[in-house]
């Protein structure tokens, strides 16, 4: 989501490569696609050349790209569960 834009939801898919490992793709509603990795159960790289920063609450990732893009990922989603 863009900075002071409600929370909506976005398509996504998800390929988990074992270990903790996964790469999530989100449909960023006609402004593309976002690619995440997660390496060893936390988000690690994704496709720009943007901040990543992200924290835990309970089993949800809370990830914040650059200044303007949110997206709250289930633990489930790259770890399978």
């Amino acid at each position: 989501m863009e900075l002071g834009q409600p929370t909506g939801r976005c398509p996504f898919g998800g390929v988990r490569k074992g270990a903790g490992n996964a790469e999530v793709r989100i449909n960023r509603n006609g402004r593309g696609e976002r690619r995440i990795e997660f390496i060893s159960g936390q988000p690690a790289f994704y496709d720009d050349n943007l901040k990543l920063i992200f924290e835990r609450s309970g089993d949800l990732f809370l990830i914040r790209i650059g200044n303007e893009e949110r997206y709250e990922i289930p633990e489930a989603v790259a770890a399978g569960g």
